[in-house]
């Protein structure tokens, strides 16, 4: 993200919970709450990054949040920009921008899963993801719930699933012999 001073600036930062703290997506559909917490978010200079802790080593790409296999990191900057605009309200000398996002592994101290809001790829990323969570939920609305990976390995959605043998993809799979 370049030179600049980077300080904590709030843990464990919760949204979608309580009656003041609502994370509302509107679609026809009808509404999707959405709750959590970040991890951590810095100040950097006059901007936050975001950052999500994860105790395993397995780096998680941008590649996999860019083709809508893993939203976390999307979501939390989204989110984090709504934060933005509620502490300029509230606190003085407030962050003015979300600059970005990454996980940072703990087992191996190595940084993974990069967003930098500078990019506009990676600001058209976040950008979107609002219309694909909405997508999504529009879907499963309807009840389409239809068995297409967009990565298998080895007759498995992920490759640590324990369940794999009751999916319809290792039957489809078994089918094919």
């Amino acid at each position: 993200f370049g030179p600049g001073v980077r300080r904590p600036f709030m843990m464990e930062a919760s949204f979608g919970i309580g009656d003041n703290d609502k994370q509302i997506i509107d679609s026809d559909a009808g509404a999707m709450r959405l709750r959590g917490a970040i991890d951590r978010m810095d100040r950097y200079n006059d901007d936050l990054l975001v950052m999500d802790y994860k105790t395993g080593g397995t780096e998680i790409k941008r590649e996999e949040m860019a083709t809508g296999r893993n939203y976390q990191m999307l979501v939390y900057v989204m989110v984090a920009r709504d934060l933005v605009n509620k502490y300029r309200l509230t606190i003085p000398n407030p962050p003015q921008r979300v600059r970005g996002g990454f996980f940072w592994h703990i087992s191996n101290r190595k940084v993974s899963g990069v967003l930098n809001l500078a990019d506009p790829q990676d600001m058209a990323l976040v950008d979107s993801t609002e219309d694909r969570v909405v997508d999504i939920m529009q879907q499963a609305v309807v009840g389409k719930f239809g068995v297409a990976p967009s990565k298998p390995e080895n007759g498995r959605c992920v490759r640590y699933c324990d369940y794999y043998r009751l999916c319809r993809l290792a039957m489809t799979k078994l089918d094919n012999r």
